[in-house]
């Protein structure tokens, strides 16, 4: 009896091992999808663009907030750790996770109808000019946080500083 529950197990772990690696209709439209979208290039360069621009962003701030300049020791913590997000989130070890997101997401209509418009022209020139517009957006994010940390650092200051007592509370 143990045999023969054990032999049904391992054959249900084989069967289900099996399932799990095999592919779908829908995975492999996903995964053209995410080729035709020049998603491994687009996201390994708008890491390089943050690897490039953080250390002089990280400066900005400082001068804006007051802090001191950075020191050696700080840009090798930076570096160190953006080595490791970089690492983490390398388009090996996050392929299956967008294929799964994007099958989970969309049909095999909705993923073949944006296959077809990413291989037209227009389709490839909004795919090419992505990186522009995220680097864009980026340093328009980087202006407008710059204009409110002059604003938001006096509020930093109240957070920190100590509450006046309560009416009817008396101080410590």
């Amino acid at each position: 009896m143990k045999r023969t529950l054990m032999a049904v197990l391992m054959v249900a772990g084989v069967m289900a091992g099996g399932a799990l690696g095999q592919s779908t209709a829908k995975d492999v439209l996903a995964g053209e999808l995410l080729q035709l979208m020049h998603v491994k290039e687009n996201t390994e360069k708008s890491f390089a663009a943050v690897r490039q621009m953080l250390p002089m962003q990280m400066d900005k701030i400082r001068t804006a907030t007051g802090q001191p300049q950075d020191s050696s020791s700080a840009t090798n913590e930076v570096s160190d750790m953006l080595d490791m997000i970089a690492k983490e989130l390398s388009w090996e070890n996050m392929k299956r996770d967008y294929i799964a997101l994007y099958a989970e997401t969309f049909s095999e209509d909705e993923l073949r109808g944006m296959i077809a418009f990413y291989k037209t022209p227009v389709g490839q020139a909004w795919i090419n000019k992505q990186p522009e517009i995220a680097r864009k957006s980026m340093e328009l994010g980087q202006r407008l946080m710059m204009r409110l940390m002059p604003r938001m650092q006096p509020l930093r200051l109240e957070t920190n500083a100590p509450k006046p007592p309560a009416r009817g509370e008396t101080p410590e």
